[in-house]
């Protein structure tokens, strides 16, 4: 975990079978079992994703839980966690850009969103292959 949290901004949790947070990138203690929608997706074998704002600090935020199998059983699943405050950032920046001073400048700033919220995925994929 500590590996990946030095790679990533994002919150990663490793979650069992029966919806238990077993490592969590940011120590969160588990205190009780999970169920939302998408670790419960994960935990039957499909991606799950979810995106809304976290009810600690209402936070704009998105998550992606993935199943972890051994052979073709789902034993857990790993749930990668993230905040949208940047890209929403972005946007407004976006629309004050495009609105104030050209379409070119909003292009470029299109540009940098696509670079901002494909990296997440990136690193899924990266440690998917690990």
């Amino acid at each position: 975990m500590e590996s990946f949290s030095s790679t990533t901004a994002a919150q990663v949790q490793i979650i069992n079978a029966g919806g238990m947070v077993l490592a969590d990138s940011q120590g969160a203690p588990a205190v009780e079992k999970l169920t939302f929608d998408d670790i419960q997706r994960a935990r039957k074998g499909e991606l799950g994703h979810w995106q809304g704002n976290l009810p600690d600090t209402g936070e704009p935020a998105m998550s992606v839980a993935y199943p972890l199998k051994s052979g073709d059983q789902v034993v857990g699943a790993v749930c990668f966690i993230t905040s949208l405050t940047v890209i929403h950032e972005v946007v407004r920046n976006v629309y004050k850009g495009t609105s104030s001073a050209g379409s070119g400048i909003g292009l470029s700033i299109c540009d940098e969103i696509a670079k901002k919220s494909c990296r997440f995925r990136q690193d899924l994929k990266h440690h998917q292959n690990k």
